[in-house]
């Protein structure tokens, strides 16, 4: 499965009874994003003929994936929804780990470790899996965090080092003191080489996705502090591994 082109059921090729698209939604063909307008709220829910609307289950995922989903704009919405359904290839309404690692981003297929994180970010249910709106929400994660990284990589190396690192996450909407991005760094990256590459750059954006989410959970006031007895903490820790 391919984001920039490919057979049946790659980004930019039509599924069987989907209508056609150029490239995916956020993307232009080059492979590079392209620019988006946020503020689209989710498309309404629809229901069968002769059935009144039934109440809809709510849920309160947190606050960064209904941000991320409302920077989608419509047509992308309609077009990720083509996507999913070419990803989806055991039709269950829901990604896995193993469907998701089978994409390429661009000219990278990322690992399943990388994928594995990339879902925990946005696994509201903690089941392993995510479902179409969780599936929107991280791919435009994935695009914002592929373009904080080609800000940063000047020189088209393919890798940032640590200061770009930090500038990076700054720009992906992650602020960090410099000894606290050394430890996260030091986690993805390769000694054998300066910097980060695309894919270790993701996981490192993933595993702050995580992080976020658990504190943003206990977080209530959104005061920007927790407090949390020994119980919540081995839970943090146990969410992040």
């Amino acid at each position: 499965m391919s984001y920039l082109g490919g057979g049946y059921g790659s980004y930019g090729q039509r599924p069987p009874g989907q209508p056609g698209s150029q490239a995916p939604p956020g993307y232009s063909s080059g492979g590079y994003p392209a620019p988006y307008s946020p503020g689209y709220p989710p498309p309404r829910p629809t229901y069968s003929p002769g059935y009144p609307p039934q109440p809809q289950p709510q849920y309160a995922p947190p606050q960064q994936q209904n941000a991320y989903y409302s920077m989608l704009q419509p047509h992308e919405i309609n077009q990720l929804r083509a996507w999913f359904a070419a990803v989806d290839k055991d039709h269950s309404g829901r990604i896995s780990v193993e469907e998701l690692s089978s994409m390429n981003f661009g000219p990278l297929r990322f690992s399943l470790e990388t994928s594995r994180l990339l879902i925990k970010v946005f696994d509201r249910e903690q089941c392993g899996e995510i479902g179409f709106y969780e599936y929107a929400s991280l791919h435009k994660f994935i695009l914002l965090m592929n373009q904080a990284f080609q800000t940063y990589d000047a020189d088209r190396s393919g890798t940032i080092e640590i200061n770009e690192v930090q500038m990076a996450v700054q720009q992906g909407g992650f602020s960090l003191t410099p000894i606290t991005l050394q430890l996260v760094f030091k986690k993805f990256h390769n000694p054998r080489t300066k910097g980060l590459n695309l894919e270790q750059f993701m996981g490192l954006c993933a595993f702050l996705g995580m992080g976020r989410s658990a504190f943003t959970q206990l977080d209530f006031q959104r005061t920007g502090q927790v407090h949390m007895d020994m119980d919540q903490f081995i839970k943090v820790v146990a969410t992040l591994c």
